[in-house]
This record gives structure tokens, sequence and C-alpha cells, in this order.
């Protein structure tokens, strides 16, 4: 079998209704998601499709990547062979990028390799990769915004609690401490004391602004502390967590197995968030089984279509990131059922996105092969 074309094509998508306000967080405004995809079709008609994605800037620079260095690469390649095509790609292009647009250009052709793998052998991804479970729980960050009024955070955070999810996140970093505690503090009444509820800074703070708030924060029984400084300092992050009584968790923006090598050496983190959008799923996997030497779990940041398989496939996955946008745009979105997403049985990711609803977004698409 072999990979005779290839189709990659640049969404942009707009998730708000006319007149609604972006997201945002403590550091940077949600205006778009932009999708970049690609899809794989083999001399056997079977095709695999795979993506990343960016929040609204960057897209067209991976789809230049991928159309003009990566995806000629893997043309006449057997995509049973994901390891090998995965060197092949990483070699080609490390001297120009080992992060950002070349890792999330191979991570797009990576997650379609995948999907073709599963429907090769006709088997859900999650089976194919070792099938621990068949579901798996989930929270959400959507009622968290930092923008949003706290009337608005404590309603959604409630309905998706009584719809059975097991945890909400909230987004914090506002200039003043004292709202960052209300808002928590108000968010925990409302979910009560069987519920997780998780706090995200989104690199906004120093670590002396980190431990204090962190220590505002204690008494409210906070699962975690999401990236409360900027990513590229695993040295700071251990000094951190030597002080914070919140246990730290980070990953979405590392792009490397030896970056999380290096955090988890230094003992910088309790929970390792790799996305799979950014560095594909076979440099997931082996962040996973890196963190299961050390005893720590994995909670994949976003694209739960994706880490839905991926955290049912490993020992140490402990959560899944849900945000239910996406799911609009599917042939048939994941079922969530109190707070628990069912694995699709379907060969492959099961991600089919439904040019009907996802056509209306198209910015550009280009055909490689034959």
């Amino acid at each position: 079998m072999r990979i005779v074309k290839a189709v990659v094509s640049l969404y942009r998508i707009i998730p708000y209704q006319e007149g609604q306000e972006p997201h945002a967080d403590a550091v940077q405004v949600v205006e778009a998601v932009e999708a970049v995809v690609v899809r794989l079709f083999t001399d056997r008609d079977i095709d695999g499709l795979g993506f990343t994605y960016t929040i609204g800037r960057g897209g067209a620079a991976i789809k230049c990547i991928l159309e003009k260095e990566l995806v000629p690469l893997v043309i006449g390649e057997d995509p049973l062979n994901s390891e090998r095509i995965w060197q092949k790609l990483w070699w080609a292009c490390h001297w120009v990028g080992r992060a950002g647009i070349t890792t999330m250009g191979i991570a797009a052709v990576d997650n379609a390799i995948w999907d073709l793998k599963g429907k090769c052998f006709g088997e859900p991804l999650y089976r194919l990769l070792g099938g621990c479970r068949d579901k798996v729980p989930a929270y959400v960050t959507d009622s968290g915004w930092i923008n949003l009024p706290l009337e608005e955070v404590k309603n959604s955070s409630r309905k998706f609690v009584e719809a059975g999810f097991k945890g909400v996140k909230i987004k914090v970093g506002r200039d003043k401490a004292e709202e960052d505690l209300e808002r928590v503090s108000e968010v925990r009444k409302v979910v009560g004391t069987g519920v997780e509820v998780r706090i995200d800074a989104n690199h906004k703070f120093t670590i002396d602004e980190a431990v204090r708030r962190a220590n505002l924060l204690k008494d409210l029984d906070i699962s975690w502390f999401e990236e409360p400084l900027e990513s590229s300092h695993s040295q700071a992050h251990a000094t951190l967590r030597s002080k914070s009584p919140i246990p730290i968790a980070l990953g979405e923006s590392l792009y490397s197995k030896y970056e999380f090598r290096d955090y988890i050496e230094q003992r910088a983190v309790d929970i390792v968030q790799p996305d799979a959008g950014r560095i594909g799923i076979t440099e997931w996997l082996k962040v996973a089984y890196l963190a299961e030497c050390w005893g720590i779990p994995v909670a994949p940041h976003a694209f739960s279509e994706i880490h839905a398989h991926l955290v049912a496939a490993i020992p140490n996955g402990l959560i899944v990131e849900y945000f239910a946008g996406l799911g609009s745009l599917l042939v048939n979105p994941f079922k969530v059922e109190r707070g628990e997403i069912t694995i699709p049985q379907t060969p492959g990711t099961g991600v089919e996105f439904s040019q009907e609803r996802i056509g209306k977004f198209l910015v550009e698409e280009t055909s490689l092969g034959m």
C-alpha cells in the first residue's frame, strides 16, 4: 500500500454568534480557530484525515510548509510505517524548526497516518494503541473564560456539572488577585465539594506572583494550576512547584519529548498536557510513556476528539479537556454522557468533517500527487 495523493486545506472557523464577544484568557483573545487539515489517499482506496489548529494566526504558514516541504515527502510511502515517516519528516525540517509551525505540520500528517492505520486494520485508534478503557472522563473550559461576567461563569459551570461533567476549569490572571479569588470561590460554591475545579493562567505570572496566587486559592481544593509561568523555563517551574500548594500542570506549549523530559527530570510538573494537535500522535505516545515511567498522569490539552482515543489507550491517562465547538462540524460528534466520552468504534479516529458545515469556513485548498 502506498500514499498516492494528498489534499491540504485551511479553514478559518469563527465559533461565535454575531455580536458575541470572543473568548479571552489572561494573555490573548481567541478571535478564530484555524484548522489545517491533511487528507492522505492510498492506492487501496483508503484515506486518512489529520489536522492541526491555531487560535487565529499562523494557519497559512503551516499550510505552506505542508504543501512545499512535508506532504511531498510522504507521497509514495507506506502509511503503516508511521515511525519511519515521522523520522523522515523530522530530519528533513529540523534545521528550520524543532517547534511551532514545523512540528504542527508534522502533527497534521502524523495524525492522518494514524487514522489511515486504524482504517487499514479495521480498528478504532484507541484499540490499535492499547485499549485500556472504552470511556474517559471529561472536564470543560468553556464556562471559565476570563472575560466572561462572573454570573455567566457561575451559571455555565453549574449547567456543565448538572450535565455530569467531572470538573470545570477557570481562567485566572486578572490584574487584581482578589478578582481571581472571588471568581474561583464563587465557582467552588456553585459546583460544590464533589467536583474538581482547575485554574489556568496561560503563562501570565512571575514565580513570586504565581506562588502568591496559589497560596491565595489553596483552600478552595484546586486540582491543578495550569501554565502559571512562561513555558520555556523548566527550572523556574521546578522552583515554583517546590513552593506551590497546588499541583502544577503544563505541556500544551511544549513540542517534543525532550522538552517534557527536562520538566519531568527537574521535578517541575505534576500533570503533563501534551497536545497531539501540535506534536502528533507518534510523539504524544512517547511523552505519555515517559510520564508513566515517573508515575505522572497525562491530561492532554484540548483536541478532545483525538485525545479521547489516546487517554483511553494508556494506563496513566487521567482526563480529557472537552470543547463542544468542534463537534458541531463533525459528521458523527462524540457522545458525552454523564461527563464521560464514549470512544467511537469506527475504524481510525472517527473524525470526519461535514463538508456542508465546515465548507463555509474554507480559505484555500491544495491537492498534491496524482
